[in-house]
């Protein structure tokens, strides 16, 4: 089955913002809610798309066959951060 989604910085959809294709079997969509599937899409999003270079939070909408299925508010719980020291080859 095939879905779209956009990610937008407003509740309202908005023209001109990129769907993005997501790829789901029929027994998935149908054991998902559409807020699992939200999350992995905005998971998507951050990690294959820039997603990490937007504002949080976002709404994410949902598409099939250009029907709108929901919109969601989406907001990153946390991002990791590192910090690195060198290692002493002793220890």
């Amino acid at each position: 089955m095939k879905l779209k989604y956009s990610v937008t910085p407003s509740c309202k959809p908005a023209p001109g913002y990129m769907l993005y294709d997501y790829e789901i079997g029929e027994a998935e969509f149908e054991y998902f809610s559409l807020e699992s599937l939200a999350e992995e899409m905005a998971l998507e999003y951050y990690t294959d798309h820039d997603g990490w270079e937007s504002t949080w939070p976002m709404h994410l909408h949902i598409y099939q066959d250009d029907q709108l299925l929901g919109t969601f508010k989406m907001e990153i719980d946390y991002d990791p951060t590192f910090t690195a020291t060198e290692a002493d080859p002793e220890q």
